[in-house]
């Protein structure tokens, strides 16, 4: 593989952040070639925490390998291995080599951190040449119904793994991703009464001298509201395999407070914490009067099970966006009709499921396209955008985020729904916000 930078760096910033006794999660779908097994999407996770509970599994297929290895209190040496095979186009698991297929040199390519970034894991994605067609895909999917545990063909195989199936002219790939050694407890953190307290938990043997906690107050009081806090954290003694640290600063007039979590010259997350006692905008301090610190809110759309509430919740974020939602009555709609200041429509379909994510993209393409002809027959603007929101995380809607993304909608997951209740606290433009959503389709 061609050596460059952002491989240098990776490897650099890994050996910075893996401990031993970290956990490895490796998840591949080959296909066997004569030679061997070619790798059409393989995925590595390290993870400063134990695995929770082992998934691990290997399926072997007339013209299939796949399968799943969680390990846990891993080496460090052996793990870097790992990750620098995988960078050359080698995983091994389950005592079988696979090699990702190429006609020159790989392409690597990082994960993008921008201004709308919050939690940076490393990310590396390594991509060899064009995938070719599964032969016998029925005969592959009778294999997986018969096999121990059963999976219901290779969709419901690649749902589980969070993998791309073999789609002919993508691009094979593996993926390395490498979670923080220290992190901020978000749950357990806040701003109150002008006082910022952080709590956060560290692995026992993260170098903590590696760690940088910066602070931005606002409204700014000058250069004051602006802090390096690392040194005042208090770490306590290993318990329960975790070291907890905490620290608490003075913010004098401070409604919200932005956090920049690093470890060396890598960012791990940014975080707004927010005062719930002040409200920055009317349609914020309208809401707060009714449902204090958005409790009923982000009830429903982090805990409810009813898809009804979670709608209501997601309506009810958008307008504290500055969006105007409307709720539909009628079945056969779109769950919410959004309109901007400029007159620009995004019809939203809310799910809860991933079972659900294909049958609700269907339906928005559809009722997309028909409202764009009525409109253009009726000689109105035409501008309308489409929106999926799942309550999940991004990583569990996975294996449909680019058959959504090639639709031109919009996917808003659980990650967000989080920032978007951030981001409610300060004025806003809903145009701009959807703008730049929007291009995010493109690039």
């Amino acid at each position: 593989m061609t050596d460059n930078s952002a491989v240098r760096h990776f490897i650099e910033a890994c050996e910075r952040w893996v401990c031993e006794d970290y956990s490895l999660d490796i998840r591949y779908l080959a296909t066997v070639v004569p030679a061997g097994y070619e790798i059409f999407d393989a995925a590595i996770a390290l993870n400063p925490l134990p695995v929770p509970r082992d998934h691990s599994l290997r399926l072997s297929a007339t013209r299939l390998l796949a399968g799943q290895l969680q390990r846990s209190a891993v080496r460090k040496e052996e793990l870097l291995s790992i990750v620098k095979d995988a960078l050359n186009g080698s995983l091994t698991a389950h005592e079988m080599t696979m090699v990702l297929p190429h006609d020159g040199d790989y392409r690597v390519q990082s994960a993008v951190i921008d201004q709308s970034t919050w939690f940076s894991p490393l990310s590396l994605q390594v991509f060899g040449r064009s995938a070719a067609a599964l032969s016998e895909p029925t005969l592959v999917d009778n294999e997986l119904r018969a096999s121990i545990p059963p999976f219901d063909g290779l969709a419901d195989l690649c749902s589980w793994l969070a993998l791309r199936g073999p789609d002919p002219g993508s691009l094979c790939s593996i993926s390395v991703a490498v979670n923080p050694p220290v992190d901020l407890m978000i749950d357990r953190s806040g701003l109150a009464a002008e006082t910022l307290r952080l709590i956060l938990h560290a692995h026992p043997k993260a170098d903590l001298s590696q760690v940088r906690v910066a602070v931005r107050a606002v409204p700014d009081e000058g250069l004051l509201g602006r802090q390096q806090i690392a040194d005042r954290i208090a770490w306590a003694e290993v318990v329960d395999g975790r070291r907890e640290g905490a620290v608490e600063v003075n913010l004098a007039s401070a409604n919200a407070a932005l956090t920049m979590l690093l470890i060396g010259a890598d960012t791990v997350r940014r975080h707004w914490f927010l005062d719930p006692m002040k409200a920055g905008t009317t349609r914020m301090a309208a809401v707060q009067q009714f449902d204090t610190d958005l409790r009923m809110i982000r009830q429903g759309l982090f805990d409810t099970t009813e898809s009804v509430r979670f709608e209501m919740a997601v309506a009810s974020l958008l307008f504290l966006l500055g969006f105007a939602p409307a709720l539909q009555l009628e079945t056969d709609s779109p769950d919410i009709i959004v309109s901007t200041p400029q007159g620009r429509i995004v019809l939203v379909e809310c799910t809860t499921r991933v079972a659900d994510a294909m049958t609700k993209l269907g339906k928005l393409v559809d009722r997309r396209g028909a409202l764009t002809k009525a409109l253009q027959a009726d000689n109105q603007r035409a501008d309308v955008a489409a929106a999926l929101v799942c309550r999940l995380p991004r990583d569990q809607i996975a294996a449909h985020s680019d058959t959504i993304r090639s639709m031109g909608v919009l996917l808003v997951a659980a990650e967000e729904l989080t920032e978007g209740l951030q981001r409610a606290r300060f004025p806003s433009n809903p145009d701009d916000i959807l703008t730049q959503a929007l291009q995010t389709l493109v690039t």
